[in-house]
């Protein structure tokens, strides 16, 4: 389940609890597993201008399957991300984050990557994206296509710190460095 409050915040939940110290602005279902290819599938998304933030719970570790493709494409008011090491056997992320220009930047620390197949465009758009954290031990799955997960013309971390275009999978911290940009540990 996904949790819209008044205050800004996103709260993605395996369990259903809505917080009963918040407002609900909107809530709604989204399949973990489903292979969505638009944006504005996140509930309250006609209000996008308001999500400030996304949390995802501790319960979200329990899918056995997860694709993010374009969950949060284009929501650029939204300025952090906390949890994203609750998320397990996560497979996609096609354009998770493109377009979400108000991140400056996002911790992967405690996310376990060995699942991932797609990272197509991931951070396309992020223009004011500056440091991706991410464990040292930080490494993708060793098959995949051969994908961009920036563009240069378009993503301001790749734009400031390397300019080019990464076209294959890469298995160590300092390959994930060349795809995304400075990752700190």
């Amino acid at each position: 389940k996904v949790y819209f409050y008044t205050d800004g915040s996103v709260v993605f939940t395996a369990s259903g609890a809505v917080d009963p110290n918040k407002t609900l602005r909107a809530s709604g279902r989204m399949c973990v597993s489903a292979k969505y290819n638009a944006a504005d599938i996140i509930p309250g998304y006609a209000n996008k201008a308001q999500m400030g933030s996304v949390a995802f719970a501790a319960d979200m570790g329990s899918f056995n399957y997860i694709t993010m493709n374009y969950w949060f494409y284009g929501l650029n008011a939204i300025t952090s991300f906390t949890g994203i090491a609750n998320l397990a056997n996560v497979h996609e992320m096609q354009y998770t984050f493109s377009s979400c220009s108000g991140l400056t930047s996002l911790d992967f620390r405690g996310f376990d990557p060995s699942r991932l197949k797609s990272l197509f465009l991931t951070f396309e758009s992020c223009s004011n994206l500056v440091a991706i954290y991410a464990d040292s031990s930080w490494a993708l799955a060793s098959s995949g296509e051969a994908e961009s997960v920036v563009r240069p013309q378009s993503s301001g971390l790749l734009d400031k710190q390397l300019n080019f275009v990464a076209t294959k999978w890469r298995k160590k911290v300092d390959d994930f460095i060349l795809l995304c940009g400075k990752v700190l540990s």
